[in-house]
């Protein structure tokens, strides 16, 4: 994993990017076949999750589904 800077004032791309091979997945062996809930409290540019998403599906999930309570407006 690598150290990330704070993702507030980027655009979705640049938080994308900063995040790329960022997030990891410690103890592959607890997601391997299972079906994991990622839950988040609001959804900005989908960025984060989108990264542990892709972790946990190359740790070897077997499907992942995300809950966000609120969604922030587009940045313009």
């Amino acid at each position: 994993p690598k150290r990330t800077r704070s993702l507030g004032g980027l655009r979705p791309d640049a938080r994308a990017q900063e995040l790329d091979a960022a997030i990891v997945v410690a103890q592959p062996q607890r997601v391997l076949g299972r079906h994991v809930i990622l839950v988040d409290d609001v959804l900005t540019s989908g960025a984060t999750l989108g990264a542990c998403a892709r972790a946990l599906t190359q740790a070897g999930a077997a499907q992942v589904d995300v809950v966000v309570l609120a969604r922030a407006a587009p940045l313009a």
